[in-house]
């Protein structure tokens, strides 16, 4: 996944 603001979809496995 990328860095930043992306889809709710993907938040948890973000670092946002």
């Amino acid at each position: 996944i990328i860095k930043d603001r992306l889809p709710l979809a993907v938040v948890g496995s973000n670092t946002i």
